[in-house]
C-alpha cells in the first residue's frame, strides 16, 4: 500500500527534480566501423529478426551485413545504372 508520506514532513505537493544546466544532450559513439560499400550517404538501416545480420541502404544499394563481419557485406540490390548522367533524364 502506498501512503503519501508528504504530510507527515510539511509538505503539501509533490516535488518533483528539476535539470538545472540546459537540455540534455545526446551524444554517438561509433561502436564499430563496417567497410565504405555505399557511394552516396546511407539513410536506412534494419536491423533482422535473427539477431546477427542488418541491411544498410542508400539511394541507389542495399546491403547485407553481418555484425561480426565489418569488412565485407553481401549486395542485395544495385540500381546503381552503367552511366550516371543517365538518372538525370
Amino acid at each position: 500500500r502506498l501512503e503519501n508520506t508528504n504530510r507527515e514532513h510539511g509538505y503539501d505537493e509533490l516535488r518533483v527534480p528539476r535539470l538545472v544546466g540546459g537540455a540534455p544532450q545526446a551524444r554517438a559513439r561509433a561502436r564499430a566501423t563496417y567497410a565504405r560499400e555505399h557511394a552516396y550517404h546511407v539513410h536506412s538501416l534494419s536491423v533482422c529478426a535473427d539477431g546477427e545480420t542488418f541491411l544498410s541502404a542508400d539511394d541507389l544499394r542495399v546491403n547485407l551485413w553481418r555484425l561480426d563481419v565489418a569488412d565485407r557485406c553481401c549486395n542485395v540490390v544495385d540500381a546503381k545504372p552503367p552511366n550516371m548522367e543517365d538518372l538525370a533524364a
